[in-house]
C-alpha cells in the first residue's frame, strides 16, 4: 500500500497532538485533569479527527478541529495557572520546645541557644518578630559570632530557678518564598557549610526539579549554660525543634514545596557549652 503525503502529514499531526496532550497532563495540570483521562481523551480526539476528515474531506480541517478542542479544554487551565493559582502564600512556622529545664538551677543570667532559620545569610523571620519576644520567663535574643558564619537564637533567663522553654514564631509571605540552590533555607549554623544542603527546585518543567519527597541530614548546634545544678529527678534536657516552610507558588508553573527541619536531641548536665546536633530535613 502506497502512502500518500497527505496521509503521512495526517499521522504526524495526530502523533504530535497526542504527545502534547500527554506532556500537558504530566505537568502540574494533572491535579485538574486526572491521569486516567489521558487515554480516553486521546481516543476521543482521534475519533473526532477521523469523523471531521471523513465529513469535510480535509485533513487540515481535522487538525484544526483537534487544536480547537485542545484550546477549549486546556485554555481555562492555562488561565487559572497563570493568573489565579499563581498567587500562593508562603507560611513559616518555627517552634522550639526544651523540656527538662524545670527544676534546674542556673546562674543569675542563663542562655540556652538554638539554631536560627535563615536564607541568604539573613533571618528568615523578620528580626523584629523574634528579638525581644517573651515566652514565659525567657526572652528571645538574636546573637552573632565573630569566629563563624551564621547567627543563632538565644533564650535568656534572669534568675536562678529555670523553667522549660516553649516558643512559637510565625511569619507569612503573601507572594510566596523562592527556594532553590541559589536561595537556600536552613537552620543556622550549618556546620559543614551550605554546599551539602539540598533544595527541591521550583519549576515544573525543569529537569533539575525534584518533585518526589526526599530526606537528608546535616549538622547544626545548640548550647546549654555552664554549671547547671540539678534539683529534679532527671538530668536529661530534651530539645525538640521544628522549622516548617510552605513556599507557596512563586510564578507561572512553579511547584510549591514543603520543608521540615527537625531536631530531636536529648542532652544532660554534662553537655554544657556548644554541642553539635543532627538536623533532619524532609522535603515534599
Amino acid at each position: 500500500m502506497k502512502l500518500h503525503p497527505k496521509d503521512i502529514a495526517f499521522w504526524i499531526s495526530i502523533i504530535s497532538v497526542v504527545l502534547v496532550i500527554m506532556f500537558l497532563l504530566y505537568t502540574p495540570f494533572c491535579h485538574f485533569v486526572p491521569f486516567g483521562l489521558i487515554l480516553p481523551t486521546i481516543i476521543v480526539l482521534f475519533i473526532i479527527a477521523i469523523i471531521t476528515i471523513a465529513v469535510k474531506k480535509s485533513i487540515a480541517v481535522g487538525i484544526i478541529s483537534i487544536f480547537i478542542i485542545i484550546l477549549v479544554v486546556f485554555g481555562p487551565i492555562f488561565v487559572f495557572e497563570a493568573f489565579i493559582h499563581n498567587q500562593g502564600q508562603s507560611n513559616i512556622e518555627y517552634t522550639v520546645s526544651i523540656t527538662g529545664l524545670e527544676g534546674k538551677k542556673g546562674n543569675y543570667v542563663s542562655d540556652v541557644i538554638v539554631p536560627l532559620p535563615m536564607q541568604n545569610g539573613e533571618s528568615l523571620i523578620p528580626i523584629d518578630e523574634i528579638d525581644g519576644q517573651i515566652f514565659g520567663e525567657w526572652r528571645a535574643v538574636l546573637i552573632g559570632f565573630t569566629d563563624r558564619d551564621g547567627k543563632m537564637l538565644a533564650f535568656q533567663h534572669g534568675g536562678t530557678n529555670l523553667t522549660d522553654i516553649n516558643a512559637e514564631f510565625y511569619h507569612n509571605l503573601p507572594n510566596g518564598l523562592i527556594v532553590d540552590d541559589e536561595n537556600k533555607v536552613y537552620l543556622s549554623p550549618a556546620l559543614d557549610g551550605l554546599g551539602p544542603l539540598k533544595m527541591a527546585g521550583r519549576s515544573a518543567w525543569s529537569s533539575e526539579t525534584s518533585l518526589d519527597p526526599f530526606d537528608y541530614n546535616y549538622r547544626s548546634m545548640v548550647s546549654l549554660p555552664d554549671n547547671l545544678e540539678n534539683k529534679s529527678e532527671s538530668d536529661e534536657i530534651n530539645f525538640n525543634i521544628l522549622l516548617r516552610i510552605s513556599t507557596g507558588k512563586t510564578g507561572f508553573l512553579t511547584v510549591p514545596a514543603d520543608y521540615r527541619f527537625t531536631i530531636h536531641e536529648v542532652l544532660n548536665l554534662d553537655n554544657s557549652g556548644f554541642i553539635p546536633v543532627n538536623v533532619n530535613v524532609h522535603i515534599s
